[in-house]
């Protein structure tokens, strides 16, 4: 589909939802009734009421500088920036970046580590799931480590061996993976806080790959995907 070409309308006339899908992270929503225009390489669920021209109801126009608009119909009651349900399987690539060399303007802080940037709809997720975890604990989860460059890959590597990936091959190097904090034990792969994460994080989209969990063929109860991408 061609980018911004909406795939359909649901409804009434009046009462038309359009939803915007797009490749990777959360940085524009359409609000109702309003040309849009996408930075380059963004991704949200984006609700659109269409927009009165006279008396006839019209879509808004949505165009895109980047390369891979999808444009669904909404689901009812989705929301700008809300991410899907449950981790979807997929390639851990995006924008046409390589791994490690994605430029710093690309990626998103981390709120609850402005220090830190990852992709930006994993991000968005984060934050949410962040959120969901203070309600329950009453402390930030914690990140270690999110986005790694080519270089950072390479230091890591040399600095723990095996525990890091081959540079070039980390999903660090996507920004779609977090090394989480010592939080509540939550990085000991045991105890309530942990328990609560691996219920739940696949809500906001993260995942615990299954060689990274307890039992996996390389246990590390710390790393945390978004997306099962490994």
């Amino acid at each position: 589909m061609a980018c911004g070409q909406a795939a359909g309308y649901a409804g009434s006339t009046k009462s038309l939802l359009l939803a915007v899908t797009v490749a990777s992270g959360c940085k524009s929503c359409i609000q109702a009734g309003q040309d849009a225009t996408l930075a380059n390489n963004t991704a949200c669920i984006a609700v659109a009421a269409p927009k009165e021209i006279g008396s006839q109801s019209a879509a808004p126009t949505i165009t895109s500088n980047g390369s891979s608009v999808v444009a669904q119909v909404a689901v009812a009651g989705s929301t700008c920036g809300q991410p899907a349900a449950n981790a979807a399987r997929g390639p851990a690539a995006w924008g046409g970046y390589q791994n490690g060399r994605i430029p710093a303007t690309a990626l998103c802080q981390v709120p609850a580590r402005p220090a830190l940037q990852l992709e930006c709809g994993a991000a968005t997720a984060f934050d949410q799931l962040n959120t969901a975890f203070k309600a329950q604990f009453g402390e930030d989860i914690g990140i270690t480590d999110g986005y790694r460059s080519y270089d950072e890959q390479v230091q890591c590597r040399l600095e723990k061996g095996s525990l890091c990936a081959n540079p070039g091959t980390s999903n660090h190097g996507w920004g779609k993976a977090v090394d989480i904090g010592a939080c509540c034990a939550i990085n000991s792969g045991t105890g309530p806080a942990f328990d609560w994460l691996t219920t739940n994080a696949a809500t906001y989209g993260w995942v615990h790959p299954e060689w990274a969990r307890p039992g996996g063929s390389k246990p590390e109860p710390w790393h945390w995907e978004y997306g099962r991408i490994s």
